[in-house]
């Protein structure tokens, strides 16, 4: 599944229709997105002030579970397939910082004077065009003789407007109204409302007009060549990549139209696909039952990683990401809040353990130790989460009935209010851990279906 992923987001190359649909797909998520920040949503009537925050919480979703996917195949992109170095480093390129920040205003984590950084959605369009990632790349691979022809420009504007600040004095009061004229003027823009009235000025005029043309169009050259150059090499680089890589299967499919008929074929063709389909959407239903059910009756547990968990271990760790990434978005707008996506965090615990390191523990210490280490490393880590979430959007106050129950038990024996507050968060993560375990292995024993080959990791 994280090969195929990966084709789709990583790779934009025009014979692949899916990629070249996600690309499409993305760029108008990311305008969509902006469109709140072009009215004052809390000014407009109730009906228009939900629409506005209901696709602020759709988009920010479908923004960062992009995010997510580039996250989990970085290490195919870095050609270290397998590698946790290539995880760690991702969210610390430029382009993952840059989305991190256009997604957490709309998170509640960052005050809301910091909402502009929403505007930089716009940024990502630059990754889903070819066209426009080129430019950004031309720009960089001629940094140095851009920096030296814009100096060399700048210089000219400021010998032409030192030499009209000398021979029009009654023309500029400033030497920044010089400055200014000789910028509109050489860039062919002339706005008129500075003129020269000496013959010598007119004459300066003539002549720098002239040269301006040819000094003011040198970085337009550069910027054209390194474009077309550009051009080029991508296509060769793209040829030799899907040559050395013998993604000939895709090509085979870049007819593929959207049909009833074309999709059965498909699905004839690669079952397994379908068979996970199934099973992420059943997954998903079943974190969405569980976490209705438990609020519903008031159980000290959640439950409602279970499929998550399900989906990591008996499909694929990518299987899991996607599945309580779903059940986070729909829990986000049933509760009307995007903040419910900091909490994928703990979603993202679950699969981890579930999907990477149970299996490897098991083999290593055992089936009853190795779920031991599953429920303390999984405690420890959402328990930190949570802490860091409850400082974060509810003041450091824990919200849950059975933490503040906890909390207060251990605050009434004497333990200092801290102390009590991690504790209280502590057992609540152990206790459901313990249950989405034994829970998740019943219906795993239970189901036979679920014995699947191993997937591509």
């Amino acid at each position: 599944m994280r090969t195929r992923i990966f084709q789709i987001v990583q790779i934009a190359q025009k014979d692949d229709r899916a990629s070249r649909l996600y690309d499409i797909f993305l760029v108008t998520v990311a305008f969509a997105s902006i469109v709140p920040l072009m009215f004052h949503v809390d000014r407009l009537p109730g009906a228009w002030q939900f629409a506005f925050t209901a696709l602020d919480f759709v988009t920010v979703y479908i923004l960062f579970f992009d995010y997510l996917l580039r996250w989990i195949t970085h290490d195919i992109k870095e050609g270290r397939r397998g590698d946790w170095k290539a995880f760690v480093k991702y969210p610390f390129t430029a382009t993952a910082l840059i989305d991190l920040a256009s997604i957490l205003p709309s998170l509640g984590v960052l005050p809301a004077s910091f909402m502009f950084l929403r505007a930089l959605r716009v940024v990502r369009i630059m990754r889903y065009s070819r066209r426009l990632a080129v430019i950004v790349n031309t720009f960089a691979s001629e940094r140095r003789t851009l920096t030296l022809s814009l100096v060399l420009v700048g210089m000219y504007v400021f010998m032409v407007a030192l030499l009209m600040f000398c021979n029009e004095p009654n023309t500029f009061d400033t030497f920044i109204d010089a400055l200014y004229w000789a910028a509109v003027t050489l860039t062919t823009i002339g706005y008129g409302d500075l003129t020269p009235t000496t013959e010598t000025g007119k004459v300066i005029v003539i002549a720098a007009s002239i040269v301006g043309i040819l000094v003011i169009a040198l970085p337009a050259g550069i910027i054209t060549g390194s474009f077309l150059d550009q051009l080029r090499q991508i296509g060769e680089d793209r040829e030799r990549y899907f040559e050395a890589n013998s993604f000939a299967h895709m090509h085979a499919s870049s007819g593929f139209k959207a049909t009833p008929a074309s999709i059965r074929i498909y699905f004839q063709k690669n079952p397994r696909v379908g068979k996970y389909l199934v099973y992420m959407a059943a997954f998903t239903l079943l974190d969405c039952a569980l976490y209705g059910a438990m609020s519903l009756l008031g159980f000290p547990v959640w439950l409602d990683t279970t499929g998550t968990a399900l989906a990591a271990f008996a499909l694929e760790p990518a299987a899991g990401f996607i599945v309580g990434f779903v059940h986070s978005l729909i829990l986000a707008l049933v509760n009307g809040n995007a903040g419910n996506l900091l909490f994928y965090g703990e979603c993202a615990v679950v699969v981890l353990i579930y999907g990477v390191f149970l299996r490897a523990w098991r083999a290593k210490l055992g089936a009853f130790r190795a779920a031991i280490c599953a429920v303390l490393v999984i405690a420890v880590l959402q328990s930190a989460l949570s802490l860091a979430l409850s400082d974060m959007l509810a003041y450091g106050l824990i919200t849950t009935p059975f933490e503040i129950a906890y909390e207060n038990y251990f605050t009434g024996i004497g333990m200092p209010q801290a102390g009590a507050h991690i504790i209280a968060t502590f057992i609540d993560r152990v206790l459901d851990a313990t249950a989405v375990l034994v829970l998740a292995a019943a219906l795993h024993s239970a189901a036979r279906f679920l014995h699947l080959p191993n997937a591509d990791r």
